[in-house]
């Protein structure tokens, strides 16, 4: 029957190879582990932890080797000589010859076979996968050079109708039922938007449903707001939009919104 003594010496060398085989597994992901990057405080934090793991070590291991020298040579060591006994043991025969090594030889053989393993799971096994996937294609200097100096997308010219126009556009209401480029607060809804009335008035006047008498998109864009219920466009209130505007705009001012309106494509 074994002494406790023996079987806290296995027990506890379990535990630190058990913490060993940890400690070997969780290295390389330490080691990958992000993190932020490192001010002259936390070099300095981190240059005095490992100063002080280093000494603690040292005076363990000192502590160690003091105790198994005073063991080897007789002297009693209190707490440690029964483990020290048993870690020595060696199998013997019957007429007591040696048939084996010692148990601390033993722990050595296991120890290093599992350090092997480990290393070659945490190491090796992960260089060999990446070896065998592809690797990312990587970008020419003449290819960044282009990529960097791209020229950025032009951007649509923004439509500004003329003071005068937006004048009349304002005073007349129109904005209230038409969406009108240009014109400050133009974004009704009640009539057809007029963002791209240049090139809608010229499929109007060649549709097979228009009532009216303009060949042009000019004519066209004057005969709506002089004359609106002679066409209304489909799905759109009529009656809706003044009658009166050939008398209320002036001449030239009609004149000049017809043309603004004739440009919006």
């Amino acid at each position: 029957m074994r002494s406790p003594a023996s079987l806290a010496a296995k027990g506890l060398l379990g535990v630190i190879l058990s913490l060993v085989a940890l400690l070997l597994l969780a290295l390389p992901a330490l080691a990958q582990a992000p993190g932020p990057t490192p001010g002259p405080g936390d070099a300095l934090a981190r240059f005095f932890m490992f100063l002080s793991l280093i000494l603690v070590g040292i005076i363990i291991l000192s502590a160690l080797l003091v105790a198994f020298l005073m063991w080897a040579n007789g002297q009693p060591v209190p707490g440690l000589s029964p483990v020290l006994q048993d870690l020595t043991a060696r199998e013997v025969d019957a007429e007591g010859r040696p048939t084996g090594p010692s148990n601390i030889v033993k722990i050595a053989v296991g120890v290093g076979g599992l350090v092997v393993v480990v290393l070659l799971v945490a190491f090796v096994v992960p260089a060999i996968m990446s070896g065998t996937q592809p690797a990312a294609p990587t970008m020419t200097p003449t290819a960044v050079a282009q990529a960097t100096t791209a020229p950025a997308a032009t951007a649509a010219p923004v439509v500004q109708a003329p003071p005068g126009v937006a004048q009349t556009i304002q005073a007349s209401g129109c904005g209230g039922c038409h969406t009108i480029p240009g014109v400050q607060g133009a974004a009704g809804t009640v009539g057809p938007s007029l963002a791209n009335i240049g090139t809608a008035a010229q499929e109007i006047i060649t549709s097979p449903g228009y009532t009216g008498q303009a060949k042009t998109v000019k004519d066209y864009i004057h005969e709506s707001i002089v004359s609106p219920n002679t066409y209304v466009v489909p799905n759109y209130p009529a009656n809706v939009m003044p009658q009166n505007f050939q008398q209320a705009i002036p001449p030239d001012q009609l004149d000049a919104l017809v043309a603004y309106l004739s440009s919006l494509k």
